[in-house]
This record gives structure tokens, C-alpha cells and sequence, in this order.
């Protein structure tokens, strides 16, 4: 490993030294961080009340809802997910801004060279992390709420001291890490928990639970579950509900209902049942990615009224990555579209355009399937193939695909903003 520091003189270099840490070996670990952050800074976030959010999916809109609420009602607020659409800066939020390229800048060159010192295999995650709780901690905060990464135990985000831990869903989802059945992602995800203090679970299963159940008896958590939501469009509202109030019992700000739900309703989450307007088609940009995501997003294709309404045909562009269940997804998701164009991004990880063609033989079909080997190229012609159609047009599935097409289209990442954050 080069222990000399990379080019950090503009963004650009910057993110070029963060992404060559993207491919090679992981050593998982939140201890880790314990040597990459200084413990100044580690016992000063422990001082900051944070929620910590955990679950295969749903976090980032739990997440997006929880800082919502909490800056409506006057907070200081910080947020740090995963992963960006188009710039590292969207993971982390100050009172629901994207931090500046200049507070980027000066917190990679403090975490760089703790890097050459104390951890100089440090991943492309650990360092974006570091640098997160650097910028946090300097703008202390009067909350954090916080996505976690990979799953839960072995997470660089485990390093912090939540006063409310989250479990939103639980599927299958980088297997070769967290295990090959519900029960053991379940057991992984929970150990975000802490002894005491309410761990929050939206709707699991019976083999779930299991290892829900395996964890909390180590971990000592008061487990809290959330009962189902009678109105499908309502999960994430639902559990975000139950968050606050058990926020509010461990000396958070008081719980108001009627804030609660005027937050609902303004809070954002890009590319996340995201529709917007291109050249007179509505497109909708959502990273459903995996069988729980797609299962979820087509019950609510079928009953949130503003997707219900996207005018038909659908044509889909199509794109993922291979750690996902991609072939079930697809089983259940091709039924209701009525043409496709498949691509691949250009991760090192995406699935062969080909690849996705040949699974179609055993799934339902839509008539009109394509195959584009270039994202701007599905792009164009799913858009094409919309307009003549006078329907809509689904991008799902890779986030990179999102956010390759979010610059292709030229659309903001958040209202009010250029093409990238800033």
C-alpha cells in the first residue's frame, strides 16, 4: 500500500484518490474506524443524539422523512446515506444541504493523512465515512441521522452511539457478506442496536425474527415493532412515526402528529419513486434493485395514486449489478411493464446486458424488449420509445444507472439545484 498522500489539489483529483479505494479487498469492521477517526471526534458525535438506520431497504426514505421532521422543528440537523446519484457531497447534508465541494475538500485532506498513519488500507466507504463525521462534528449538530452502510455489526457507521436504532426491512442483499438466508442478514443488520435503548423494526418475517431474536439477546436492546400499516402507500411513514416517539422518550423533541405529517409531505428522496418531466414524458426514477425493493415498488405502482396515474404504456430501462437477487426482481417486475430496454452501467459490477436479455426466455415478456450496451443509449431510445407511445418511462434498478441518468437528462438532483450538488 502507497502510504505517500494522493493528489488532493482540486475535487476532482479528490474524488479520483477516493474511488481508487472503490475495488480490492474489504476487511469489514467498525473497529477500524476506531483507528481511522480520532477519538476526540468519536466522543464528541457520541454526545450528538443520533438515529442510526439500518435495513436491506427503505432506509433512505425513513431517513429523508426523520431529518425532515426534526429540522421542521427547528433542529440543527445532519444526515449522512449512501450512496450518491452523481456527487459524493449529496451523502452528506446540513439542514438538507448537500455540503459544499470546500468543506468536501478540507475534510478528505484531514482524513488522507490520518489514513497514511493509522489505517492506510482504508476503504473508499471508511474514508467517505470519516470524512462525514469530520464535517459533522465540526458543524455540531443538535441531531444525526444516519444510514448505515453495508448492514449492521461489521458497518463503519457502528462506531457511533445512537439514542434510537432502525431496522426497516430485511432481504436478501450483499449475501457474501451478511449471510445467505433472512435469518442470518436479520442477526447481522440487529447488532446496530444498543443495550437499553429502543431498536425500532418494521415488518419482518418468521425466519427474520429468528435472528432478530439470536442478536437482541446479546445486544440487550428494547425491541420495538412496528405493526403493519393498514395503508400499503404508508411503510415508511409508519415507521418513521414510531421512531420519533421513541426518540421523544429518550430526550428528543416532542412528538407532534400534525408536524409529523406536513413533513411527510415535503420530505424528498431522490431517485426513489421520483418522477419527473423530460421532453413532455413523465420518467420516474426509482432504485429498486432487489426482490423486496421491486415486490414493494410495484404494490405501490398499484395503489400510491401520482404512480397509479403514470400515463401507460410503460417503457422500462433497465440496468443492475450482480451482488442483487436480479432475476427474481425481474420475474415480478417485467409483468407490468410493456416494453424494455436493457443496459449495463459502468460499474465494474454491472451485468452483462446479454446476461439480461437471456433471462427474459423464463419470464412473462413484455413485446418490445432491447438490448443497449451504453446507459445513454437505452436512455435515448426508452425516451423515444415513450413519446411515440404517449407513456411513461420506469428507470430502475442500479443507482449508478440513475445517476448516470440524472446527468444525461440534465435533471437536478434535489429541487432548486444544478445538475450536480454543489
Amino acid at each position: 500500500m502507497n502510504l505517500d498522500l494522493p493528489d488532493l489539489s482540486s475535487f476532482e483529483a479528490t474524488l479520483s484518490a477516493l474511488f481508487s479505494r472503490v475495488r480490492g479487498h474489504i476487511e469489514p469492521g467498525a473497529h477500524r474506524m476506531q483507528k481511522l477517526v480520532a477519538n476526540t471526534t468519536l466522543e464528541r458525535l457520541a454526545c450528538v443524539p443520533t438515529i442510526l438506520v439500518a435495513g436491506t431497504n427503505g432506509k433512505g426514505t425513513v431517513c429523508a422523512i426523520l431529518e425532515q421532521y426534526l429540522r421542521e422543528c427547528g433542529l440543527r440537523t445532519a444526515l449522512y446515506t449512501s450512496p450518491h446519484l452523481v456527487s459524493p457531497t449529496e451523502r452528506i447534508r446540513m439542514c438538507g444541504n448537500p455540503i459544499t465541494k470546500a468543506e468536501f475538500l478540507a475534510s478528505a485532506r484531514t482524513v488522507f493523512e490520518a489514513a497514511k498513519v493509522r489505517l492506510p488500507d482504508a476503504t473508499f466507504f471508511e474514508l467517505m465515512t470519516a470524512l462525514a463525521f469530520e464535517v459533522i462534528d465540526a458543524a455540531q449538530p443538535g441531531v444525526f441521522v444516519c444510514e448505515v452502510g453495508l448492514g449492521g455489526k461489521l458497518d463503519s457507521t457502528n462506531v457511533l452511539s445512537p439514542r434510537v436504532s432502525v431496522l426497516t426491512s430485511v432481504g436478501l442483499d450483499h449475501t457474501e457478506w451478511l449471510g445467505s438466508t433472512e435469518t442470518e442478514i436479520a442477526f447481522e443488520k440487529s447488532f446496530v442496536s444498543r443495550r437499553n435503548r429502543a431498536f425500532v423494526i418494521g415488518e419482518v418475517n418468521e425466519k427474520a425474527r429468528q435472528g432478530l431474536e439470536k442478536a437482541l439477546a446479546i445486544t440487550g436492546a428494547r425491541s420495538v415493532f412496528v405493526a403493519p400499516a393498514s395503508d400499503p402507500t404508508k411503510v415508511s411513514e409508519n415507521l418513521a412515526r414510531t421512531v420519533l416517539e421513541e426518540f421523544a422518550k429518550d430526550g428528543g423533541t416532542k412528538f407532534d402528529e400534525s408536524r409529523f405529517e406536513q413533513s411527510c409531505h415535503n420530505a424528498f428522496w431522490p431517485g426513489r419513486m421520483d418522477i419527473r418531466v423530460v421532453s413532455g414524458v413523465r420518467v420516474m426514477l426509482d432504485a429498486a434493485h432487489n426482490t423486496h425493493g421491486v415486490r414493494y415498488l410495484v404494490e405501490q405502482l398499484k395503489s400510491r395514486p401520482a404512480l397509479r396515474e403514470l400515463p401507460r404504456p410503460w417503457t422500462l430501462v433497465y440496468a443492475t449489478l450482480a451482488d442483487k437477487d436480479w432475476r427474481d426482481a425481474l420475474k415480478l417486475l417485467l409483468p407490468e411493464i410493456n416494453a424494455v430496454h436493457f443496459t449495463q452501467t459502468q460499474s465494474p459490477r454491472a451485468v452483462p446486458v446479454e446476461e439480461l436479455i437471456h433471462c427474459t426466455s423464463s419470464a412473462q415478456q413484455p413485446t418490445n424488449i432491447q438490448a443497449h450496451h451504453s446507459s445513454a443509449e437505452a436512455l435515448s431510445e426508452g425516451l423515444k420509445f415513450a413519446q411515440r407511445s404517449n407513456g411513461s418511462l420506469l428507470v430502475l434498478g442500479s443507482i449508478t444507472l440513475l445517476g448516470e441518468a440524472m446527468e444525461f437528462f440534465e435533471l437536478p438532483v434535489f429541487p432548486g439545484q444544478g445538475v450536480s450538488a454543489p
